[in-house]
């Protein structure tokens, strides 16, 4: 069936003779694999600025639900923000989120607010270039909300259970947990992510990075851990 979508690319892998295999994310069908022939060929619809992670696309494309490969016919590039071509920083951080975008998602999987917000947080990435890493906080904790999978946490409690997803006044006896000050902050980051928590948080950005990644890891089966996370790390951390 011929669709027009809205697609996030993901990831991008070479196959064969100028063919590419790329991985999406589209607003009406979730997550979905494209293989494209002709790169390079002088009538290639697809130009390798499209292959960028987070580049966003209109895509006209064969969509069948037994096939894991569909067929893209027509795609055009929407308007994106220069940082994600020209800078490094903002180039790695984008192959982080679209990494850890993949590793959440099923295939027809259709998670429409997640896609609206991961578009508008991307228009917004020119915007924040002195507080990129907070911006990769914030976009996990937006993200573990959209799934559904929100912790508990009461401002009264000093330890979250990140296996439970609950916060406890007792510190839990199991390594998965967060000690007393990471879990205030991320009471904050879950409930006010503004100007407060930047200050708040200052020199704990890679405590929280782990604790987030982790409890994504408990609560998304497969989940494992992001090849792109160094290179986050010694960028922005």
């Amino acid at each position: 069936m011929l669709r027009s979508l809205n697609a996030i690319v993901l990831s991008s892998v070479p196959v064969g003779s100028g063919g590419v295999v790329i991985r999406t994310f589209t607003d009406l069908e979730g997550k979905l694999s494209f293989l494209v022939r002709g790169l390079h060929s002088k009538n290639a619809i697809f130009k390798p600025s499209y292959l960028q992670p987070l580049v966003v696309l209109k895509v006209s494309a064969d969509i069948r639900a037994n096939r894991q490969l569909h067929y893209i016919r027509d795609a055009t590039i929407e308007p994106a923000p220069q940082s994600l071509f020209t800078n490094p920083s903002t180039r790695a951080l984008s192959f982080f989120v679209a990494e850890v975008l993949q590793r959440s998602l099923h295939d027809f999987q259709p998670l429409k607010p997640l896609f609206e917000f991961t578009v508008t947080w991307i228009g917004q990435l020119d915007q924040y270039k002195g507080a990129q890493g907070y911006r990769v906080l914030w976009y996990l904790s937006e993200l573990i909300k959209i799934l559904g999978i929100a912790p508990r946490i009461l401002p009264h409690h000093a330890w979250l259970d990140l296996a439970e997803g609950i916060s406890t006044a007792v510190e839990p006896s199991h390594p998965y947990k967060s000690p007393p000050q990471i879990t205030e902050l991320l009471h904050t980051l879950f409930n006010q992510p503004d100007e407060q928590f930047i200050t708040q948080s200052s020199g704990f950005k890679s405590e929280l990075l782990d604790v987030l990644l982790l409890y994504l890891r408990l609560h998304i089966p497969g989940f494992g851990e992001p090849k792109s996370l160094n290179v986050l790390k010694y960028i922005f951390l």
